[in-house]
C-alpha cells in the first residue's frame, strides 16, 4: 500500500528515446548481424558498433530518430512529405531499331518520346511510444512504428527503365530496456512486392529536471 502511494507522489520519470533503423546490406552472412545479442547492451556500445558495420559496407543504411518521452504519456514524432513517384514509362518509335515491341513500346528504339505515369504518395517515419516503468526499474515501451521512403532499384539496363520503388517498414510491439541500454526488436521491411527483416534498435536514457531531452 505504502508503495503504490509514493507511486502516485511521485512525479512521471522523462525519457529520451532513440530508434535506430539498421538494413542489411543484402549478403545472406549480414543478416546474420541482426539477433538479440550483438544488438543489445549499453546503448553507446550498440550506437558504435552499428556504426562500425556501416563503414566496412555491411549495412546498407543505418538512421536515428530521437523523441522526448513521459512515464505514462503517449509521445508521437511524424515527419513526412508528399513526393511523386514515377509508377510506369512507356517509349515510343521514333529512335533508331526497328519495329519491335519491347519494354520501351513499339517503334523498338531508343530517343522516341518516353511518357511516365506518376503517383503523388506521402513517405516519412511515424513514432509512436507510450514508455511504463516496472518495480524492477525496467522501462516497458509500446511501440508503434511505421516509416517509409523513396528508393531507386539499382541494375536496370537502361537508365531510362529506372524505376523508384517505396520501401515500407512496420514495427509493432512492446519493447522492454533498462535505461541506458539498448534493446532490438524486429521490423519487416516491404519492397514492392519483396519483404524483408529490418533490425529496429531503441535504447531509453533517463532526463533529468531541467535537461534538454533531445539535442
Amino acid at each position: 500500500m505504502l508503495r503504490s502511494l509514493d507511486r502516485l507522489d511521485r512525479r512521471p520519470r522523462a525519457f529520451a528515446v532513440e530508434v535506430l533503423f539498421a538494413d542489411a546490406a543484402g549478403q545472406p552472412a549480414d543478416a546474420a548481424l541482426f539477433d538479440a545479442k550483438a544488438l543489445s547492451g549499453p546503448a553507446d556500445d550498440v550506437a558504435a558498433r552499428l556504426d562500425a558495420l556501416r563503414q566496412r559496407g555491411r549495412l546498407s543504411g543505418l538512421r536515428r530518430i530521437r523523441l522526448a518521452a513521459t512515464e505514462g504519456q503517449r509521445a508521437i514524432v511524424n515527419s513526412g512529405a508528399e513526393v511523386a513517384i514515377v509508377t510506369a514509362a512507356q517509349g515510343f518509335g521514333g529512335g533508331r531499331g526497328g519495329a519491335v515491341a519491347g519494354d520501351q513500346g513499339f517503334g523498338g528504339g531508343r530517343g522516341g518520346p518516353i511518357a511516365t505515369h506518376v503517383n503523388r504518395r506521402n513517405v516519412g517515419t511515424l513514432i509512436e511510444v507510450l514508455p511504463r516503468v516496472a518495480p524492477d526499474g525496467i522501462v516497458q515501451l509500446d511501440l508503434k512504428v511505421e516509416d517509409s521512403r523513396v528508393a531507386t532499384e539499382n541494375g536496370a539496363a537502361d537508365a531510362a527503365q529506372t524505376m523508384p520503388s517505396l520501401t515500407l517498414t512496420t514495427m509493432t510491439g512492446t519493447v522492454s530496456v533498462r535505461p541506458g541500454q539498448a534493446a532490438v526488436a524486429t521490423g519487416l521491411t516491404e519492397i514492392g512486392t519483396a519483404q524483408r527483416q529490418t533490425a529496429v534498435i531503441v535504447s531509453v536514457r533517463p532526463v533529468e529536471p531541467g535537461e534538454v531531452p533531445v539535442k
